[in-house]
């Protein structure tokens, strides 16, 4: 619920930019057609372009508000009226934390965990078992008193198995213990499939954002500025002004997205490791 606000909100912000750049847009055409600078056909094409990202806005809105009813209704405790959230931004993949966390997988999983402790119980019950195919001893000591003497006894047994000397315990033991060693296999298996399919997630993540920051999103974003420049002084089109307005936002709906898919990789990972 937590990460769903965190999302929404961002979500939310990026639409708020994208009402404000709108209106600046229908602004311009606006004044441009009243000079007779822009056709009419734009001004129409501005304001539509407008209801579409004011709809969007509203979108954005009622899913921020829905998380936030999600979020209280799971709360512990009620929460201020004003709720103000803090996420940290993702972090990068290191190769050296992950190759820690590969290795220290047996100790901190809780399937492999599970799976180690059931074994050894099953170990136990099979060493039990055959304990009992031996002669065991018997030593028993007995003091008796009585009003006119004391007397003491000591007795010795000793148990020895017969006919199948417990063969069936033993047998049933070994094969629990046989089950329980290809259980810890496959969890093995399991654990260390769903660790490496986490990592490729967040790499491949890593990298997306990482380009994204660097250089999809920024170049976007120049872009934009001068197709923005170059539409107020009349030297190009609103079809490219609004081109360049849309490339920019996919790009940073791309940035966001991608941060998101990296957080959730990295919940996952921790999730494996037993961290969650």
């Amino acid at each position: 619920a937590f990460s769903r606000l965190a999302s929404a909100r961002l979500f939310l912000d990026l639409a708020r930019k994208s009402d404000t750049d709108a209106a600046a847009v229908l602004g311009v055409t606006t004044r441009r057609a009243d000079l007779g600078e822009a056709r009419e056909a734009d001004r129409s094409r501005a304001e539509a372009e407008r209801l579409r990202v004011r709809l969007s806005l509203r979108n954005a809105e009622r899913e921020a508000r829905a998380a936030e009813t999600a979020l209280r209704l799971l709360a512990v405790e009620p929460l201020p009226p004003s709720l103000a959230i803090r996420s940290d931004p993702p972090r990068a993949v290191s190769g050296e934390e992950i190759a820690a966390r590969r290795q220290a997988l047996t100790r901190t999983s809780p399937l492999l965990r599970t799976s180690l402790a059931a074994l050894d119980r099953d170990m136990g019950t099979v060493a039990v078992a055959r304990s009992a195919r031996a002669p065991d001893l018997d030593v028993s000591w007995l003091q008796a008193s009585e009003i006119d003497k004391k007397s003491w006894s000591l007795s010795f047994g000793v148990r020895v198995p017969l006919l199948n000397g417990s063969r069936a315990e033993v047998a049933r033991a070994e094969a629990s213990a046989s089950l329980a060693r290809a259980v810890l296999e496959r969890s093995r298996t399991e654990v260390s499939l769903a660790f490496e399919a986490a990592v490729q997630e967040a790499e491949a993540a890593s990298d997306a954002l990482r380009l994204l920051q660097t250089t999809i999103v920024p170049t976007a974003r120049r872009t934009w500025d001068l197709v923005r420049l170059s539409y107020e002084a009349g030297e190009t089109s609103l079809l490219d002004l609004l081109d360049a307005q849309r490339t920019l936002r996919d790009a940073e709906i791309q940035e966001l997205a991608a941060g998101l898919d990296l957080g959730r990789a990295w919940v996952e990972i921790e999730r494996i490791g037993g961290r969650y």
